[in-house]
């Protein structure tokens, strides 16, 4: 199974109230890697088809999921991707992300900033929020 569908899978049952340890019990992985998977839930899933397809690698990946603001992670990647060399110098390059691996807070940083880019220049003023699932008896 790859990791991305790892991801989806793993929301899945998280968002179903299903504990850490039961997800990791049913699929035969550590909690440690089932956590792993889960902080990588706030990823929009263009982009988790993206690391399928070896478009972007994990580091790009979390660097993205560090917002759970999938409107503007997609605003984002639509502007990235539309035309590289049209941001050869942007914060959401895949250099700039990768070299962020060790401090991840540091590509969110750059994240917002290149969205902020991406809505000034667009004017899209729409703001969708990830509203957590409320797990509680």
């Amino acid at each position: 199974m790859h990791p991305a569908d790892q991801v989806v899978a793993f929301k899945e049952l998280a968002d179903a109230c299903r504990s850490v340890s039961a997800i990791a019990s049913r699929f035969g992985a550590s909690e440690r890697i089932v956590e792993k998977r889960l902080r990588l839930g706030n990823a929009a899933p263009e982009l988790l088809d993206a690391y399928r397809a070896d478009e972007i690698d994990l580091e790009v990946l979390k660097a993205f999921a560090i917002t759970a603001d999938r409107e503007r992670q997609m605003a984002v990647w639509i502007a990235w991707t539309a035309d590289p060399d049209l941001y050869p110098d942007s914060p959401v390059s895949a250099r700039c992300l990768r070299d962020a691996a060790g401090g991840l807070r540091k590509a969110a940083d750059l994240l917002d900033a290149a969205a902020e880019q991406v809505e000034a220049q667009h004017e899209t003023g729409r703001d969708m929020r990830h509203h957590a699932h409320d797990c509680r008896p």
